[in-house]
């Protein structure tokens, strides 16, 4: 079935005048904020721009096609994607600037932002989804215990600037997994005024939020602007709630796989609906809230430091890192402190405990009955 390459192929010759921005647009951007553009967009969102016709020019002749972005990050995908639109007639003379890429360890923040401006009207604003750090994921984790976690307090910022200081008409945000939920994050923070400007939220795959947030925010006036749309076995995409408008597509993988988006089923210029999640999505959506019940907000804190100091036991710095070297990552773990593991797997089995045993628990008494 066709995906969103196939939908450059078909349809990178009419041009954005003839048939306007839709979804599947909006998920190519948000891919294409998973290359590293450092030296290659300006920086500056007051900039003119870079064509992504010259910016795939530079890059690919930067770089070789096996530089790798990550351990989990579909590379060779999201070059070809970014090869096929530079130069279809659709994407070439799309303006990439504002690009940010920031690494704060200390700050436990990682976040990444830039601007695609087609032509004199429209300006889309993306976020880039988790990436290959293994700081990047623990602020993931964060987000279980905390709101706001730094990215999305510097994804409100971001946004905030773009709009206040640019002259579009048009304003769309979008972002993939972590990046979905920092489009749907930043446009409910903004002000009236500039949500006012924004057409549509696209957050794709992204986790939700906790309750309480989303109890502050559901008379947000921007929520009739927010879409959410996941695979049909979404994972990501199910942790915790949300409050946009949802979609759920065909994808042709299985289980985690889902969460890549060059799986999802493209038919035209639509994704192809799959009108609901599976069972096993809100199985693991009902599992992981009750899951994350159990917990107390400073349990919470201890699992996530304890998984983090596992994950970094031996001085890795990225997934790559770890899938590099398993051996050497392995005899890390084994050299962490005896307080640290016993933290880890103490509430790991708690949790555990709360998704197997209810459910063994109701079969003894069903079969006591």
């Amino acid at each position: 079935m066709a995906n969103i390459i196939d939908y450059v192929k078909w349809r990178g010759d009419i041009s954005f005048s003839d048939c306007s921005f839709n979804e599947i647009d909006a998920l190519i951007f948000a891919e294409l904020s998973y290359v590293p553009f450092e030296d290659l967009v300006p920086a500056s969102i007051a900039s003119k721009g870079i064509p992504l016709s010259v910016l795939a020019e530079k890059y690919f002749s930067l770089h070789y096609d096996s530089n790798k972005l990550g351990a989990i990050i579909p590379t060779e995908s999201i070059l070809e994607l970014f090869r096929l639109s530079a130069s279809s007639n659709r994407f070439a003379e799309v303006l990439a600037r504002g690009f940010v890429n920031e690494i704060d360890i200390k700050a436990e923040k990682q976040f990444s932002a830039m601007c695609f401006d087609i032509g004199k009207s429209t300006t889309v604003i993306t976020f880039r989804g988790t990436d290959d750090t293994i700081i990047g994921w623990k602020e993931d984790f964060n987000m279980a215990f905390f709101t706001p976690i730094p990215a999305q307090k510097q994804a409100v910022d971001y946004l905030s600037s773009v709009i206040s200081r640019g002259n579009k008409e048009h304003y769309y945000v979008c972002g993939h997994s972590k990046g979905g939920n920092l489009a749907a994050y930043s446009s409910l923070k903004v002000d009236k005024k500039q949500q006012n400007k924004i057409e549509a939220v696209y957050n794709f795959d992204g986790p939700g939020f906790r309750q309480s947030f989303l109890e502050a925010e559901k008379s947000n006036p921007i929520a009739p602007k927010l879409y959410k749309i996941c695979p049909q076995g979404a994972i990501i995409g199910a942790i915790f709630d949300s409050m946009e408008n949802m979609m759920y597509v065909k994808s042709n993988a299985k289980g985690l796989y889902q969460h890549d988006a060059f799986t999802w089923e493209v038919l035209g210029k639509k994704f192809v609906d799959a009108l609901n999640p599976s069972k096993a999505s809100v199985d693991f959506h009902d599992t992981l809230n009750s899951w994350v019940g159990t917990l107390t907000d400073k349990e919470r804190v201890e699992f996530v430091e304890a998984l983090y100091k596992i994950l970094t036991a031996n001085d890795t710095a990225t997934l790559t890192d770890i899938a590099s070297d398993k051996k050497s990552f392995l005899k890390g773990v084994l050299k962490t402190d005896d307080k640290t593991k016993k933290t880890f797997f103490n509430i790991l089995n708690k949790l555990i405990k709360e998704k197997y045993f209810k459910k063994d628990s109701s079969k003894k008494n069903t079969n006591n009955d």
